[in-house]
């Protein structure tokens, strides 16, 4: 992808002289050529903290050979390079007002202060929400689902832009949640479960509601079919099922926990 870009732009790799990389404590610590082992045992402390400067060619980067790749430090386990990126572009430590910053990745990251202090945690959110442990979740690829609407009255269905999908967008998840922060379904711009009354307020399907797509499996719990098996590119039904809805609930309790941690410590009431 950085080739065609490059490509796109009427360079060539070779004219790239320098890059800055960052990522979460595990990608750095892979990028760097370095075993992440100490990330999986207590006290999960990285085994490498400090920036670092390294030629792009010793670790096999294919731009000019002579160029230099700084990598920026991480602050944790996990707490990474990127959150230290986040800090730099919106510069938190400079400001009088309080400032709470959310990069919701694999695992988020928060980040609550001014120029007198700044905390800085992680929590378990990203998983549910770039579509991990999620019944029809995939990648941000070709074919997902980026956005979806409910037609409440009567609830036939949902309208798309286009067909043949392969399943639930995790990036679609990820740029929603401040969306549907407070709630516990899937929100996506134009409509929602609960605005058709799919789910009540605690995220559960409503045993009362009949409608086409709205069925138990064979579990005996309910599921919401997105796209019919033949509308999709896999010749598989794309659901949302009860348990996703709770992951995404677990993932946004995580998130909600973290911000509430850093409030105590900070010593600002909720």
């Amino acid at each position: 992808m950085t080739k065609d870009l490059v490509l796109i732009a009427g360079y060539s790799l070779a004219d790239i002289l320098d890059m800055t990389v960052v990522g979460n404590t595990v990608m750095h610590h892979i990028f760097l050529n370095i075993l992440p082992d100490n990330l999986g045992r207590p006290p999960f402390r990285p085994s490498v903290e400090a920036s670092m400067d390294v030629k792009a060619r010793d670790l096999g980067i294919e731009i000019n050979p002579a160029a230099h790749i700084y990598v920026l430090p991480v602050e944790a386990g996990y707490v990474g390079a990127d959150n230290v990126a986040v800090l730099i572009s919106e510069t938190p430590y400079e400001k009088d007002e309080l400032t709470l910053i959310i990069d919701i990745g694999t695992n988020g990251e928060i980040v609550l202060g001014n120029r007198e202090k700044l905390f800085s945690c992680s929590c378990a959110t990203g998983p549910a929400l770039e579509g991990a442990g999620l019944s029809c979740g995939m990648r941000a690829v070709k074919g997902a689902i980026e956005k979806l609407r409910i037609d409440p009255t009567p609830l036939i269905g949902l309208l798309f832009g286009r067909s043949e999908w392969l399943g639930k967008r995790g990036s679609a998840m990820e740029c929603e949640t401040i969306r549907f922060m407070r709630f516990g379904y899937y929100r996506y711009p134009g409509a929602a479960f609960t605005l058709a009354r799919v789910i009540n307020e605690n995220g559960m399907f409503r045993q009362e509601v009949r409608a086409p797509r709205l069925r138990t499996d064979k579990k005996g719990t309910k599921e919401f079919v997105i796209v019919w098996r033949d509308e999709t590119a896999t010749g598989k039904e794309i659901v949302i099922t009860q348990h996703d809805i709770r992951q995404i609930q677990l993932a946004k309790a995580a998130l909600r926990a973290g911000c509430e941690v850093l409030m105590r410590h900070y010593g600002k009431n909720q």
